[in-house]
């Protein structure tokens, strides 16, 4: 148990797409991911922001998250003005959508749960999900571009 940071640079500077991944192989642990974020610059186009999460194993009950994107309230320049939330099944089907956070049905529980975003034009789901994959994808409103953050917390049944 602990927290922990990866972080992905290109050599000798330079860019592209990446990757980082974080397993917990042993069931029997009593651990458990509480949250995984990661930061980046969002474009447009095939080049917007995805992460990517799995509720598991599959014998596993229902688990509730809260998935968040931010831009405006991050202490940078350059941020993402209003971010966009996509959630997809590993099917690729639309779960749910947001733009404004206060428009999700659980943003009161998300305020409850202390994970309110700090500026109103940034987008969070609270979600009952069934064990399987999921993505999630930042985008901008308008096609905007800037530094985004996607998190993912592990909030429990």
């Amino acid at each position: 148990p602990g927290n922990y940071t990866a972080i992905v640079s290109g050599k000798n500077g330079g860019t592209g797409v990446g990757l980082i991944e974080v397993y917990d192989l042993d069931a029997a642990a009593a651990s458990t991911l509480a949250n995984i974020s990661t930061r980046g610059f969002v474009d447009t186009g095939d080049n917007v922001m995805i992460g990517g999460f799995i509720v598991g194993p599959p014998s596993a009950s229902s688990t509730k998250v809260i998935i968040r994107g931010i831009g405006p309230s991050l202490p940078l320049g350059n941020v993402l003005a209003d971010p966009v939330l996509v959630l997809h099944d590993g099917n690729g089907a639309t779960l749910a959508t947001n733009d404004n956070w206060q428009d999700d049905s659980g943003a009161a529980e998300i305020q409850a749960d202390q994970l309110a975003p700090g500026n109103p034009l940034e987008s969070a789901l609270l979600r009952v999900l069934p064990p399987g994959a999921y993505t999630v994808i930042l985008s901008g409103n308008g096609d905007a571009t800037g530094v985004g953050l996607i998190e993912v917390y592990n909030v429990g049944q």
